[in-house]
């Protein structure tokens, strides 16, 4: 499609070009009537060509959105409504109503619609039908990013960018058990002159909860993994299904971290890959994000996504026409900064697919490294079977090959030993603040993550939630094993019997109490929970 702008042009004007040929959409005959024909001509090109012009509504239906002709204003519409193959489209008078479906049009890349509508997530990324898999591998690289102040009061929702893997668990009757996540957050801090800050995670929806685990920041001997900081490394988010019935064991660059507890089916149904972004208008990006996805078939091999198996969706496609899933109804006509670009790569034989990358058309400069360096440096020596060398090098060129390539490294990871050990890195180790936390900064940091139908603000005493300060050891076996600190590590349990959003994108999920585990150090949120379903 080919954006027409100019005098007298609705904000969604297009000239809808057949790719082969290069002719354009076209209400045929000299002289506007219902059912003329909606053929195929070649371009003019001009302003005052309308009938090869049409328009598209800001605020469609669910069932989908009205092509106009910008002549006389028709529609686009099936002949008879008929369902046949090779049933002509005419030009005909407007219905209005959302049940005229003959005369409404949805954008498909797939043979499924794969675009989320979330009034808290513009969402982009890519769908796969695996009919069922145990086995999820997602990589993506860690890079910088520049997100713009946002003022809390006005922009009530934490202003970040998620990176992430989800999958949709099944149980033993096929139907929906829950879902499980894991993934990177770019967190903007809420005050003017804040940093943009990193970790790595993983969530689970299960039983009517949701809990939240911040990735520990360290890999099992002590050096850091990577996980907190922007390095511009590839890392691997691997889920495979667990010998604990139902749940789902989850590793990072290979090496585990943590098994699910709320799960009732150790196969998933679905799933995505891509960003979840919150102000779309304040992200800057230099360079595509690029993920790279594999499911693990029936005989347990991991193989990349059939291109039939897959769809792309991105609720704000630059240049597109609103959608349905669009909660703001083209907010900044779908024009940079207010969209994203979404693409898929296919392998040699365009049967699979290789990658799909996420662009950021922006007319501003951009502040991301352009060149980021890997995070890893040469490793040496073998563990548990894992000549560290061979996964240094295969971590920074194409990590989805590890398991078959390295020797070693897939008995190691079905074990649920050590298999990756860092070597020295680009970046400080974990920094702990010689001045604690406040209770206050505590509040902000779970407020951050956690959201109900307003942001209060954490010195107004009516809303300020339950704060205690404790350790670790306090916290429970689970929460203290899954952030992979020590036992005598000081936080802050910050808690309310108040309205809490899903962490979902997919979900419209509210809750009515809240928990969050805070470093009293570092001011991370290491552990939260949302409960008791409203």
């Amino acid at each position: 499609m080919e954006r027409v702008t100019g005098s007298g042009m609705p904000p969604f004007a297009y000239r809808i070009k057949n790719p082969a040929s290069g002719k354009c959409l076209n209400a045929a005959g000299a002289t506007p009537t219902n059912r003329a024909a909606i053929i195929i001509y070649t371009c003019n090109g001009t302003l005052s060509a309308t009938n090869e012009i049409w328009w598209m509504d800001s605020d469609p239906y669910p069932e989908g959105v009205h092509i106009r002709n910008k002549r006389d204003n028709r529609c686009a519409d099936i002949t008879g409504g008929s369902t046949a193959n090779n049933t002509p489209l005419v030009n005909f008078n407007c219905n209005e109503s959302q049940s005229a479906w003959n005369q409404l049009f949805q954008v498909r890349t797939g043979s499924f619609n794969c675009t989320e509508r979330s009034s808290d997530w513009n969402v982009s990324g890519l769908c796969i039908l695996p009919q069922s898999t145990s086995g999820v591998m997602g990589i993506w690289f860690n890079v910088p990013s520049t997100i713009a102040y946002r003022d809390p009061s006005t922009y009530v929702l934490s202003n970040e960018l998620r990176s992430r893997i989800n999958v949709d668990v099944i149980n033993a009757s096929n139907g929906y058990s829950g879902e499980v996540q894991m993934g990177w957050r770019a967190v903007r801090a809420p005050t003017s002159a804040g940093a943009v800050s990193y970790n790595a995670y993983w969530q689970e929806l299960g039983q009517n909860v949701e809990e939240y685990h911040a990735l520990p920041f360290v890999d099992p001997v002590g050096s850091p993994n990577g996980s907190n900081v922007a390095d511009g490394a590839q890392h691997t988010y691997m889920m495979m299904a667990s010998s604990t019935a139902g749940q789902w064991d989850l590793f990072y660059d290979f090496n585990y971290v943590a098994t699910t507890k709320r799960q009732s089916g150790g196969r998933a149904d679905f799933v995505t890959t891509g960003l979840q972004s919150r102000y779309i208008d304040a992200l800057t990006q230099s360079q595509p994000y690029e993920f790279r996805v594999q499911t693990t078939n029936a005989a347990g091999v991991w193989v990349k996504p059939d291109l039939a198996q897959t769809a792309l969706g991105n609720n704000k496609e630059c240049g597109m026409f609103p959608i349905w899933e669009d909660f703001s109804s083209g907010a900044g006509n779908n024009q940079p900064p207010w969209c994203l670009t979404t693409a898929r790569t296919q392998t040699e034989a365009k049967t699979t697919v290789e990658t799909t990358k996420i662009s950021k058309p922006t007319t501003a400069v951009s502040l991301l490294d352009q060149s980021p360096a890997t995070n890893f440096l040469p490793r040496s020596g073998v563990v548990n079977g894992v000549d560290q060398a061979l996964l240094s090098r295969c971590l920074a060129s194409d990590p989805t090959r590890c398991l078959q390539e390295v020797p070693g490294l897939q008995s190691c990871v079905q074990q649920r030993l050590l298999c990756s050990v860092s070597a020295a890195t680009r970046h400080a180790t974990i920094t702990r603040s010689a001045t604690p936390t406040s209770e206050t900064d505590a509040i902000v940091a779970a407020r951050s993550l956690i959201h109900g139908s307003e942001q209060p603000s954490a010195k107004n005493s009516s809303s300020k939630p339950e704060v205690t300060r404790t350790t670790l050891a306090d916290m429970g076996l689970p929460v203290r094993a899954a952030t992979g600190l020590a036992p005598d590590t000081p936080v802050y349990a910050v808690s309310a019997d108040s309205p809490a959003r899903s962490w979902n994108s997919d979900s419209h999920a509210r809750y009515g109490r809240w928990t969050a585990v805070v470093d009293a150090g570092t001011g991370d949120v290491l552990y939260a929970r949302l409960d008791s379903p409203r």
